[in-house]
């Protein structure tokens, strides 16, 4: 690549960070872009991400056979993101005729799947516990992790905690909103307006975590921590600062 070709790539590669409000080197990871199918995703860990991106890039004939075998790859974030063609992403970012959306989840239950995967009960914990200064070996409590995002600005987060808010585009248009607790619904919507309702819809559970079902985990404690990290969650995407169902806040 020439250097006046990365000079307008860089160029580019700013205006979509500001209109995303995020880091230039982040744009990998926050988007999908979907040219033939005219959409966008703003991508949200630990909300159905990986079924989302894995649906819509097996959907889209463009992409080839080693992306849809593994999203997580560089090499095909740099084909499936903005990264694939920055100038025409940006006009996307406007144009009446792309479909632009995302999915948010219950902060409460988005939080603790993040926990179980990422500290307790995955394979990369020890990894994840360096991270943020946690020990290695043993039972991590999640009212310790929680403790440490406290004293984390969001922008800084890993983007596997950061609060929606802090994710999700608050100064692009978002043509779509759904829910991971009527996903089905919401994403069949999605489907709809990207002209692949019939497309075969492809759950990905590596990394499910049955948060829902464990919300018991979350105590006074845990609650009062979340309700002050996560707070502008509950607040732009309707959330109420209710525990869900199974939860007993003791």
């Amino acid at each position: 690549m020439s250097l006046i070709s990365r000079q307008i790539d860089h160029y580019y590669r700013s205006r979509i960070a500001r209109r995303l409000e995020c880091r230039p080197g982040e744009i990998l990871l926050r988007t999908v872009f979907l040219k033939r199918l005219k959409g966008i995703y703003y991508c949200n860990p630990k909300a159905a991400g990986s079924t989302i991106i894995a649906t819509l890039i097996r959907a889209d004939a463009g992409f080839d056979s080693q992306v849809s075998e593994n999203h997580n790859t560089t090499e095909a974030r740099n084909q499936i993101s903005a990264e694939q063609d920055l100038r025409m992403f940006l006009k996307a970012m406007d144009d009446q005729h792309f479909f632009r959306f995302t999915f948010v989840r219950n902060p409460y239950v988005r939080v603790l799947s993040c926990f179980i995967d990422k500290f307790a009960d995955g394979p990369q914990r020890q990894r994840f516990r360096r991270e943020i200064g946690l020990p290695e070996d043993g039972d991590v409590m999640l009212a310790d992790f929680l403790s440490r995002l406290e004293g984390q600005e969001p922008c800084h987060m890993n983007r596997h905690w950061r609060p929606q808010s802090a994710l999700i585009p608050s100064k692009s248009l978002i043509d779509y909103v759904g829910r991971v607790e009527r996903f089905d619904e919401d994403f069949g919507i999605v489907r709809d307006r990207l002209g692949i309702a019939d497309a075969t819809q492809h759950v990905v559970t590596e990394h499910a975590t049955h948060a829902r079902h464990r919300m018991g985990m979350i105590g006074r404690k845990e609650k009062a921590l979340i309700d002050r990290i996560y707070g502008e969650d509950f607040a732009r995407f309707g959330y109420e600062m209710t525990l869900p169902v199974g939860a007993d806040a003791s």
